[in-house]
């Protein structure tokens, strides 16, 4: 069996990432531009900008010290963020007609670009991968547990088709069971002589595995995106190991973006307006910043405005206390044996008033968090870099786990 170069798109929300690996044993790594400033690097911008007499459109890193008053003046202009959501409406969300049509094209658009341009770009910027084009990778996306074997999958299908992706069968795979596969190979790859996946290898989570004591012990994985938290759980002995995608899994449209939301309407209107008339990386700061200071930090704006600290913990709480309670929805719903530790990922674990919150909950029910974002303010016996917390599900979908499905 010929196993192909892979590429996997993680198409989030707030930040789309990337990953390629050219051969079967070759450590999977995120494309990037190694131009832009920190995370930027690997992390894409998934905003969007329409013109709409001439249905032209922009994407990622030039949008995001655009200035607003570009488009809020003009009606020729606009700009979409958050469409993820749009795209993959949940049941009783109140998204129109009109609303899942504007982000279906925003996807297609974006897709293109991404295949036709950004893709083509940045391997170029890796000496390593130049000799390589698209249609030489078996290409995956990320999509949210529930959009599996739905008829939004068939349209990711169709639009990766039509951009020039290559796959048999669906190209959609599930973002929680990517992201696990990510996290506990860190990319790694290794096919034996017998073309059977050198798990001893691959699984390079020897720490993680000694914290089990039994085979019906499980490890909780929980990743808090923009737009959804996915939840994966799965048993680790060497009888499973090759089986991780087959993990229970789940997704919940509950991310970063509903936080926001959250935020924006404790702090007023005041506040709203200065987000809307902010540049994507202003928006982008203000989470890194009220989102990981202490909780009797002041939070003083550009302008020289103070926001009301407290307030913001307040809709943490709320937050945090919603996805413990997915939590418990999906651990009833999948649990059997044991489980007494977790793993964090996701780019709102990097947030430490969230996870310390998420592992203070977690610890109540006697579950551990063992591995966490270096910054994540919890006790992490095991800390995961930025990148892979990142970067974990469209690492995880080049495995060739995945190839040998």
């Amino acid at each position: 069996m010929k196993i192909l170069p892979s590429l996997c798109i993680d198409l989030g929300a707030a930040f789309t990432k990337i990953a390629i690996r050219a051969n079967q044993n070759d450590t999977s790594i995120l494309l990037g531009d190694p131009g832009q400033s920190g995370d930027y690097q690997i992390c894409i911008p998934s905003l969007a900008l329409q013109r709409v007499s001439t249905n032209s459109w922009l994407f990622g890193w030039e949008l995001l010290d655009l200035d607003p008053a570009i488009y809020l003046e003009s009606d020729d202009i606009r700009i979409f963020q958050n469409w993820k959501s749009n795209l993959f409406p949940a049941p009783g969300s109140g998204i129109s007609v009109e609303e899942h049509q504007q982000a279906i094209t925003c996807c297609r658009e974006f897709i293109r670009a991404l295949g036709g341009e950004l893709i083509p770009m940045m391997l170029t910027l890796h000496p390593q991968f130049q000799n390589l084009k698209l249609a030489d990778f078996e290409a995956h996306i990320c999509v949210p547990e529930f959009v599996l074997d739905s008829g939004q999958a068939k349209i990711i299908d169709e639009i990766m088709a039509h951009a020039g992706f290559r796959k048999h069968g669906s190209y959609c795979i599930s973002e929680p069971k990517s992201s696990l596969i990510g996290i506990l190979t860190e990319g790694q790859n290794y096919l034996n002589n017998d073309g059977t996946p050198n798990v001893n290898y691959m699984f390079r989570e020897f720490d993680l595995l000694e914290k089990l004591t039994s085979n019906e012990e499980s490890v909780l994985f929980l990743d808090i995106g923009a737009f959804t938290t996915d939840f994966a759980l799965t048993s680790l002995d060497g009888k499973h190991r090759a089986k991780v995608n087959e993990a229970a899994a789940a997704s919940y449209p509950y991310g970063i973006f509903e936080l926001d939301r959250k935020v924006i309407l404790a702090l007023g209107d005041d506040f709203m307006k200065l987000i809307d008339e902010s540049e994507a990386s202003f928006r982008e700061n203000f989470h890194r910043f009220a989102y990981n200071c202490a909780e009797d930090d002041e939070i003083i704006l550009r302008d020289g405005t103070e926001l009301d600290n407290s307030a913001i913990g307040k809709c943490i709480d709320h937050f945090a206390n919603s996805i413990i309670t997915s939590c418990e929805e999906f651990l009833k719903k999948y649990q059997s044996g044991n489980i007494e530790i977790a793993v964090l990922t996701g780019g709102g674990t990097i947030c430490s008033r969230i996870s310390s919150r998420i592992a203070s909950a977690l610890d109540r029910f006697d579950i551990l968090v063992v591995r966490a974002h270096e910054n994540a303010n919890v006790s992490s016996l095991d800390p995961i870099s930025s990148e892979l917390v990142r970067g974990s599900s469209a690492i995880g979908g080049t495995s060739v786990l995945y190839s040998l499905k």
